[in-house]
């Protein structure tokens, strides 16, 4: 066996031979198959139709066994228009449709005890914090004093209205501040 070459598209396959009757070499030339069909066009990439993220870069004390509202010190809008912002990590939809939410934030490490995130939701009067239908909730396990990263997402079919916020809540000491050494934000995004 000697080599073997890819020929142009259309022209016919060949062998050429060399060496001795004993000691034979043979090269083959293979056309290249003409170019396949053009494929159907696949789906459109998603688009975010909505939405903001909101961050806050600080270290927050939340008071023991209360529900606190996480501040905000910036966000992003993603489509401007569809989501407005009231105090902290508060977000109003101004649209109606299926909205990915997530939300993240982390305590600092030098008290044991319960440490949880919740998103509210709420349409209408603010039933006051800590009251409202909980969207998200994640918790850590009671009485780790270590760092405690807590994170959640939904998908919800959300109506024009909806109130969301990002709260903490702790009961380890009297004080036990969110870390910076983590993500806090609250992320929303209409999808559908």
């Amino acid at each position: 066996m000697g080599t073997t070459t890819t020929g142009p598209p259309g022209t016919n396959a060949s062998v050429t031979q060399s060496g001795t009757p004993q000691a034979r070499t043979f090269n083959f030339t293979i056309p290249r198959g003409d170019q396949g069909v053009q494929g159907p066009t696949g789906p459109a990439g998603g688009t975010i139709l909505g939405g903001a993220k909101l961050y806050y870069s600080g270290s927050q004390p939340i008071p023991n066994a209360t529900f606190t509202r996480v501040n905000r010190t910036a966000q992003k809008y993603m489509v401007a228009g569809s989501v407005t912002l009231g105090t902290g990590m508060t977000a109003v939809l101004q649209t109606a449709g299926w909205w990915d939410v997530s939300a993240a934030l982390s305590f600092a490490g030098n008290a044991g005890g319960r440490r949880i995130m919740v998103v509210e939701m709420w349409t209408g009067t603010d039933p006051g914090i800590g009251n409202a239908t909980t969207l998200i909730r994640a918790e850590g396990a009671p009485g780790v004093s270590s760092f405690v990263a807590l994170n959640g997402s939904t998908s919800e079919e959300l109506a024009a209205g909806t109130n969301l916020r990002l709260l903490a809540y702790q009961n380890a000491v009297s004080s036990l501040d969110l870390s910076p050494n983590a993500p806090t934000e609250l992320v929303v995004k209409r999808i559908i």
